[in-house]
């Protein structure tokens, strides 16, 4: 995962805004993998 590389990028700026881009980002890289596994997580029925 490539969360760890932008949480030190992002030393100063770790706001809000930042850590949800940043968490956007990986469930973007994680959700081709596997589709129907971010359904489990959301809460949502698939």
């Amino acid at each position: 995962m490539i969360w760890p590389f932008f949480y030190k990028g992002a030393y100063r700026r770790r706001g809000p805004v930042t850590m949800s881009a940043i968490s956007a980002v990986d469930i973007w890289r994680v959700s081709p993998c596997s589709p129907g596994h971010l359904y489990r997580y959301s809460g949502r029925g698939a």
